[in-house]
């Protein structure tokens, strides 16, 4: 009885033993599978990246019809662009060949006058007062105007007219092409007339400067200004009606 029960022991340590060992065995499959499923994603992770890479080198070499189409519109603007300047006017040759309308600048000057009786704010009176006359607000060429105006004897005097708030430069008349029998400037500033007014032997040329704090000193000064301009208009001389203007002449 006991050596059968030596033998039962002895069998079950040898099957305790093979249950081990497929265990064992068991476990370093699947560790050699799981090495393998890495393995495979590592790979398929540097064949991706590889595509990808691929991919990219082709995108860059391969031709944007988008940026070429764009490419394209933009070389076009520019050409347009370039040929719409080319047949712009130059303001510098063309700068006094805006012809003032003598008798419509004579009304709508009167009626602004009016709207400046009492009022000394030189805030936007240069803007208002050049609209009127005809021309353009803003700086540049459209600065300078030429009128017609009638004279004794069936004569008439062909003058220029400038509005702003600088002093000028006479040889600037020449460069400009607006130098006309007559050259009149009106400069108007709120503070001191900033620079040195420049004659030259070829212009004749009278700027009348005002500056607000003489302006102060008078009633109505902005609306006495204007009338003064409809005299101009009206018989081609200029009276300073304020009495505060500086003026300036050349030669």
């Amino acid at each position: 009885m006991t050596k059968d029960f030596s033998c039962c022991i002895f069998a079950e340590k040898i099957e305790i033993k093979i249950i081990h060992q497929k265990i064992r065995q068991k476990k370093m499959s699947d560790s050699n599978n799981l090495s393998k499923t890495e393995g495979n994603k590592g790979t398929n992770k540097q064949k991706s990246h590889s595509r990808k890479l691929l991919r990219r080198s082709l995108s860059s070499n391969r031709p944007s019809c988008k940026n070429d189409a764009a490419k394209k519109k933009n070389h076009s603007c520019k050409l347009l662009r370039r040929s719409l300047s080319s047949n712009k006017p130059s303001c510098k040759n063309d700068a006094a060949k805006i012809q003032i309308n003598r008798e419509n600048a004579i009304k709508k000057l009167t009626e602004l006058e009016k709207n400046y009786l009492g009022i000394n704010q030189i805030y936007g009176f240069l803007t208002n007062v050049k609209k009127a006359i005809g021309l353009q607000p803003s700086k540049g060429a459209s600065e300078y105007g030429f009128v017609i105006i009638p004279k004794e004897n069936n004569t008439t005097l062909t003058a220029s007219i400038s509005l702003t708030n600088h002093h000028g430069d006479a040889r600037t008349y020449i460069d400009r092409n607006a130098n006309y029998e007559y050259n009149l400037k009106i400069a108007v500033k709120k503070s001191k007339i900033k620079g040195i007014f420049r004659p030259d032997d070829d212009v004749l040329l009278d700027e009348y400067e005002y500056t607000g704090k003489e302006l102060k000193k008078v009633d109505n000064a902005l609306a006495l200004i204007i009338r003064s301009i409809v005299g101009f208009l009206q018989t081609g001389l200029y009276e300073d009606l304020t009495g505060v203007a500086i003026r300036h002449r050349s030669p």
